[in-house]
């Protein structure tokens, strides 16, 4: 069986059928995939750890721990543009993945998901990196990469619906803050009004989430900003 085998395929290499490749074009299409991952897998996690960094560093990230409206607060807010950038990346990865033997025995959800969890989680340890370089693009000090990081971020949420500052005043229904450009009252909720002295002190720096007319917010939602 197997000299038959042999047989056929010399037959089919000779009328044609079967075309002989040479190895440099096995080789050069492999080191092409490997470059290929390496540039995708590099433009992904560039991508995701610049949306972790954004999202916790507007403080929209907070936004679904106080319900409904915090969701929508936090959807509206997201970098939609680079998400979607990442995700036609991802697809494009997976494609690649899928055309070699070790992608496409796997389940396409299978090698999907591990991609995916590949990403986040390297988007997530990777995202304090931007913190230097969004400084430095800040100063006009970061030539190549300034413009994108002044561009796209991070996320500058309106006044109507987030607001961050300093406690300078504690009030019987609330506190007093103020940031680089002005002083404003907010008006906690309240469920929040029992935990007042214990949760916030003077000199913390919190995020509110809620509704502004002009120097008063009456906020839904209040944090902490971490040290």
């Amino acid at each position: 069986m197997e000299e038959q085998i042999k047989n056929k395929i010399l037959e089919a290499i000779k009328s044609g059928a079967i075309e002989m490749k040479p190895k440099w074009r096995f080789i050069l299409t492999g080191v092409l995939f490997v470059v290929g991952v390496i540039l995708i897998l590099s433009t992904l996690l560039l991508l995701t750890s610049f949306i972790f960094f954004s999202v916790n560093r507007s403080g929209i990230g907070f936004g679904p721990a106080f319900g409904p409206r915090g969701i929508m607060v936090f959807l509206k807010y997201l970098p939609w543009t680079l998400i979607g950038f990442s995700i036609i990346f991802v697809i494009i990865l997976e494609i690649l993945v899928r055309h070699y033997s070790f992608g496409y025995r796997k389940p396409l959800l299978f090698s999907l998901v591990a991609i995916i969890l590949v990403v986040i989680t390297g988007g997530i340890a990777a995202a304090p990196l931007h913190k230097e370089p969004f400084k430095r693009a800040n100063e006009n000090n970061l030539p190549f990469a300034g413009p994108i990081y002044r561009g796209f971020g991070p996320i500058k949420p309106d006044p109507d619906d987030i607001n961050k500052g300093e406690i300078i005043e504690m009030l019987e229904n609330g506190f007093r803050i103020k940031n680089a450009e002005e002083e404003l009252r907010v008006f906690l909720p309240e469920q929040i009004l029992p935990q007042l002295e214990n949760d916030f002190k003077l000199g913390d720096n919190v995020i509110i989430f809620g509704k502004r007319n002009f120097n008063e917010i009456q906020a839904f939602g209040v944090k902490k900003m971490p040290t």
